[in-house]
């Protein structure tokens, strides 16, 4: 798998029903989850950071709770902390060795 562009984040809890494709979780600790359609939902969490990467042509119906008040989105380089209407709060530079 190759993705350039790693954000990690989650605003909102959400129930998720895979219909067709190949998608895997990546969760901030690094871990992978394949997700397989299922009758019943995967529930996502707003306290879990993850992104989801579409290995192929991938359909999913999703109903999303409310936005929280502020959330995270991290990459390699930094944590940026948003709020409503994407407004940045806060920037946090992560130190590579």
């Amino acid at each position: 798998m190759v993705v350039e562009k790693i954000t990690i984040h989650t605003p909102f809890n959400a129930l998720t029903w895979f219909i067709k494709g190949d998608m895997v979780e990546q969760d901030y600790n690094g871990e992978y989850y394949v997700y397989e359609r299922s009758i019943l939902p995967n529930v996502t969490r707003k306290s879990k950071n993850h992104r989801v990467v579409a290995m192929a042509d991938s359909w999913c119906f999703t109903i999303r709770g409310p936005w929280q008040k502020t959330w995270t989105e991290d990459s390699k380089k930094e944590t940026i902390t948003f709020t409503h209407g994407r407004k940045v709060v806060k920037t946090s530079r992560k130190w590579l060795s």
